[in-house]
């Protein structure tokens, strides 16, 4: 009983279908003949097969658009479609001979699904127009595709062109809003032979459907182009192959862009690297290539070691990276060519992890290391800069360990400052001045320096002049430092007797301008030390050579460790350098 019940109404249904379609075939109309005929007819599905559409000048002057600046050349009014309208095997006419418009299907409302196959036209221009069906065009033979100004916001399957074996020659779709309600708003397949252009210019796309995207597989010959769009939906591009130039700029990408075997001519391409930063990804769908049912993530951007359990996707997205990064090589500025390079260095160096994870051993670790160090020391290469600084750091770390301890090139050792705080705590507790301090400790040097000085002059007469006029500089210089020091000090000797004596507002006076004295020779002489300490850590990093190692215990060992270090990252920062200033 159930079985006849569902049989009745089947037959019903197909009853109503054929009721409810109409075909017109093998006849010549114009497009103003063609569309009364559609708005005639009471079916709910319109055919026309075999039909030649010719371009009347007397008649369908609504249908032109001029070209100059692509606008109705007569008064219309919008035409309302409300039903399903299928084109199979219809010419549309040669148009090349119409010296200052084209004909064009605009200001059309089509209520209904629009289908064009076989279709063959000069050009198929759908200019100015709102769809609420889905539009396909399947195996046409054209010479331009073009779609301007069109509302494809209540579509809610997608706008489908494909070509088998047929020959399209250009698509053009300009400035329409594809608001879908669709999972796939718009799709370009084309299987054989490229076309000569395409281009999608100043469109806007989103889709009411989580994951949406638009579909290319295309080739052309001469020219293709994405710019000016606002893309709300993903962006797929498969097995597409660009002869010619290819331009993809000025794009606001709010979703995601994956590249599954893409090839664009490096020297004839330009991308705008900031539109697509961080929108490269592997989809993982059944629609796409490699789809994996064991990964239940869909977008994988290779940035964390799970996204590498697909088997696939780390080889399909890295070799768009390179192929992204060599045209941003030819076309844009070094600094945006590396920060691409940067991205596809961080994209490997998440891979060495992974297999060194799944396959431990030295030689592994050492390699997802190495990646590390040149990520940090020169971001790859691209930054020798950033390799001055970590060597700055490395060169500081070591002096400050030789700061520590003592050294044979160091001229300030702690018992010299030791002797400095002495000096100040006798001049504290004795009467004399700190002038005649000083003198009493430089007492042996001065005399040194006198006798040397009776000495030559004992021999005036006896050795050659020159001789004397080369020791009378050395002379002067050997007592500059001890005039000098007298000097300052005669100036800054305020406490006349001992401290004890001096009353306690004196005292303290005194004790803040000593004080400030003693912290500055100290300071002085610690910046000397930290002066030694950095030009020995710079001689070992840079591995000059200093004959023995002047430094004792666990710093002698350290300044192996620095030598070494030193070299592997002059090492790298040289190729970095050359690399960078050479490409």
């Amino acid at each position: 009983m159930i079985k006849n019940i569902l049989l009745f109404i089947v037959l019903c249904f197909s009853g109503y279908k054929a009721h409810a379609q109409v075909t017109l075939e093998n006849r010549q109309l114009s497009y103003t003949e063609l569309f009364n005929w559609i708005q005639s007819s009471e079916d709910t599905l319109v055919r026309i097969v075999d039909v030649d559409i010719v371009f009347d000048e007397q008649k369908d002057m609504r249908f032109a658009f001029t070209y100059n600046n692509n606008s109705p050349a007569a008064p219309f009014d919008t035409i309302f479609i409300d039903k399903a309208v299928h084109f199979e095997r219809v010419n549309f006419g040669d148009t090349e001979h119409l010296p200052e418009y084209f004909p064009a299907l605009h200001h059309i409302h089509w209520q209904n699904e629009l289908v064009f196959v076989n279709v063959s036209a000069t050009s198929l221009d759908l200019v100015y127009s709102v769809f609420d069906g889905n539009v396909y065009l399947d195996a046409l033979s054209l010479g331009t595709i073009k779609f301007l100004n069109l509302n494809l916001s209540r579509i809610n399957k997608q706008v489908s062109i494909r070509k088998y074996g047929q020959s399209i020659e250009n698509i053009m779709i300009y400035n329409n809003s594809f608001e879908s309600k669709s999972a796939n708003p718009l799709n370009i397949q084309i299987y054989d032979a490229p076309l000569e252009t395409i281009q999608l210019l100043d469109n806007y796309f989103s889709s009411s459907v989580s994951e949406a995207f638009v579909f290319l597989q295309v080739k052309a010959n001469d020219y293709f182009s994405i710019g000016m769009n606002t893309l709300n939906v993903d962006l797929v591009m498969s097995s597409t192959l660009i002869d010619g130039s290819t331009a993809i700029m000025h794009n606001t990408i709010n979703a995601h862009i994956a590249l599954f075997g893409v090839h664009f001519s490096p020297q004839r391409s330009r991308i705008e690297w900031d539109d697509i930063k961080n929108k490269l990804v592997f989809i993982n769908d059944p629609y796409f290539p490699a789809y994996d049912s064991a990964i239940k993530q869909r977008y994988l951007k290779m940035d964390n070691l799970e996204d590498f359990n697909h088997a696939y996707a780390y080889r399909a997205l890295l070799p768009m990276y390179r192929m992204i990064h060599q045209i941003l090589v030819f076309n844009e500025p070094r600094r945006i060519a590396n920060d691409c390079y940067i991205d596809m260095k961080d994209l490997e160096k998440t891979e060495k992890l992974y297999f060194y994870k799944n396959n431990p051993g030295f030689a592994n670790y050492f390699d997802y290391q190495l990646h590390r160090f040149i990520s940090m020391f020169s971001a790859y290469g691209t930054k020798p800069a950033n390799g001055i600084v970590v060597s700055l750091y490395v060169i500081l770390f070591f002096a400050a360990i030789y700061f520590l301890f003592p050294n044979s090139w160091d001229s300030v050792s702690n018992t010299k400052l030791i002797n400095r705080i002495q000096f100040f705590v006798r001049y504290f507790e004795q009467e004399k001045s700190i002038n005649d301090l000083y003198t009493d400790d430089f007492f042996e040097k001065l005399e040194s320096f006198r006798s040397f000085k009776a000495y030559m002059q004992e021999r005036k007469n006896k050795v050659p002049k020159y001789i004397l006029l080369l020791a009378r500089p050395i002379y002067y210089s050997s007592v500059v430092q001890y005039k000098l020091t007298s000097y300052l000090l005669s100036k800054l000797d305020i406490m006349k007797g001992k401290w004890e004596s001096l009353s306690r507002g004196k005292r303290l006076t005194t004790s803040i301008i000593i004080g400030t004295w003693l912290v500055l020779v100290i300071s002085f002489d610690l910046f000397l030390k930290a002066l030694n300490a950095i030009t020995l850590s710079i001689n070992t990093f840079t591995t000059l050579g200093f004959g023995d190692i002047p430094i004792t215990g666990l710093p002698r060992y350290m300044a192996v460790l620095e030598g070494f270090i030193g070299w592997f990252m002059l090492s790298i920062f040289s190729v970095s350098l050359i690399y960078q200033v050479l490409n």
